[in-house]
């Protein structure tokens, strides 16, 4: 698992290149992150972020996955948010491990 102060890619301990996220959710505006400025922290820190969620996928940083005490949604954030539910709870069955942005930042080294 990361530990807070470890780098995503530690070749030292861990014999694959990097680990591989998953982004999922919604990120609303005024949110610290959104899913472009997520894909370029994790690559900055040597993660891979994926496309879609598969097998292999080490990690999945959730945004909003409830449209609970959201109001006047787009039609495209409520798209957003019913896939992200969905895969929360794919990524539930596959035993991939489910991070907040909020548990993911406390577990990277920020400058």
């Amino acid at each position: 698992p990361i530990r807070a102060g470890d780098s995503i890619c530690n070749r030292i301990f861990d014999t694959s290149p990097s680990k591989k996220f998953y982004i999922a959710g919604y990120f609303p505006r005024g949110s610290s992150y959104d899913r472009a400025g997520l894909t370029g922290l994790l690559r900055k820190y040597g993660g891979t972020v994926q496309e879609r969620l598969a097998l292999d996928t080490d990690y999945v940083v959730v945004g909003r996955i409830s449209s609970e005490g959201l109001t006047g949604l787009s039609e495209e954030a409520a798209k957003a948010i019913a896939k992200a539910k969905a895969d929360y709870e794919l990524a539930q069955r596959f035993n991939v491990t489910v991070l907040t942005v909020d548990k993911l930042l406390t577990f990277i080294d920020r400058e």
